[in-house]
């Protein structure tokens, strides 16, 4: 009894004493999240979606782990995702005089070395839009305070690729309705991963929970120097999960040209989507986002929301069969916009069919908005 209480005080003191690592659970709960911050700390929970890309069946991006910028310049908080906790499992055995041993040993192994990688997530992109998301982690505890920016960190694609392209590739891919696939290139190399320099704040003793908005269509492009792979742009959109709202509504056949009609087996109408722009300022305390790309001489800008229209998000048109109404609809979806006004295009490919202006976004509400407006 008394071996495996000093192995217990061993290992809290071999837990305590290590670096500003956290570990998310993806997507799970466990034991994290009814946790009772620490002083100085609070919790942060992180989730992705995306608006939607035209001609891809799937995106498939694969993170390995985020990195958390505090903006004293003070030590980035790194967080890996899916680590198991297999010393916690085993102190709360009973173990033999054997076990007791092996465990103290890795423990003390553990304040001395690097922090465990944890698991690759491997996220379809492509199966969160509209109000779907999938958490990267949930109420990690990190240290209280503001911070400057987010790094996202993909899987390096595995093989015999030689620099520079092994500098920028990563296993992550698209593939188009096709059946292609083609992998995906982080301009900015795989030691830059995809920072999105937008400022937040986690209070202490409190808890905050965000969306990136992965923006695929302004996102993913041909790469211009490696023939037959596709760059992910910085297109990404941070927002505080609790002042967000959701534009929705049903666009009538009326407005589609005369010949067109959506896919039978997908029930996606091709081309067709709703465009939502910011038509204001950027909002008070909010910090600009990063845009342009390394290799376009636009890596290091910071890019100010102005007072004329910005394009915000998509979302597509897709012919469902709504139980409410007991009727097939052609509905659209645009969600995580953060309170505010916003402008709304309905474009088929390049072309507009139908504008309507001025729509208010309310923290917690659904905003319905149809095409034809009524007003």
């Amino acid at each position: 009894m008394n071996s495996f209480k000093k192995l217990a005080q061993l290992v809290g003191l071999a837990l305590a004493t290590m670096g500003l690592v956290a570990c998310g659970g993806g997507g799970s709960t466990d034991g994290s999240t009814n946790l009772t911050t620490q002083s100085g700390t609070g919790l942060m929970s992180l989730a992705v979606t995306d608006a939607p890309i035209d001609n891809a069946k799937r995106v498939v991006v694969r993170f390995t782990h985020v990195e958390l910028q505090p903006v004293d310049d003070g030590e980035r908080v790194v967080i890996y995702f899916d680590e198991p906790a297999p010393d916690e499992e085993l102190v709360d055995s009973d173990p033999s005089e054997e076990g007791t041993e092996t465990v103290l040993e890795a423990a003390v192994e553990d304040v001395d070395s690097e922090p465990k990688q944890g698991a690759v997530r491997e996220i379809d992109l492509l199966t969160l839009q509209g109000e779907n998301s999938e958490p990267l982690f949930e109420e990690v505890e990190v240290p209280a305070g503001d911070y400057a920016w987010i790094r996202f960190y993909l899987e390096p694609q595995p093989g015999p690729s030689s620099p520079p392209l092994s500098n920028f590739l990563t296993s992550s891919y698209i593939e188009f309705k096709d059946e292609t696939t083609a992998n995906l290139i982080i301009p900015g190399g795989l030691q830059a991963g995809l920072q999105l320099v937008s400022g937040f704040t986690v209070p202490e003793g409190g808890s905050v929970s965000f969306t990136v908005d992965f923006d695929l269509r302004n996102m993913i492009r041909p790469d211009n120097r490696f023939e037959g792979y596709y760059r992910m742009r910085r297109a990404l959109r941070l927002v505080d999960n609790s002042t967000v709202g959701v534009i929705t509504g049903t666009v009538e056949p009326t407005l589609f040209p005369e010949g067109y009609s959506c896919d039978e087996n997908t029930r996606i109408c091709p081309g067709l989507s709703v465009f939502v722009y910011s038509a204001g300022p950027l909002e008070e305390g909010a910090e600009p986002e990063q845009g342009g790309d390394p290799e376009e001489g636009g890596g290091d800008t910071m890019v100010e929301v102005s007072a004329v229209e910005e394009q915000l998000t998509s979302a597509d048109v897709v012919y469902k069969y709504v139980k409410g109404t007991g009727q097939w609809e052609y509905r659209y979806e645009a969600a995580f916009l953060p309170e505010g006004m916003y402008d709304l295009k309905l474009t088929l490919d390049e072309g507009i069919l139908d504008e309507v202006d001025a729509v208010t976004v309310v923290a917690g509400g659904k905003t319905v908005v149809n095409f034809p407006s009524t007003e």
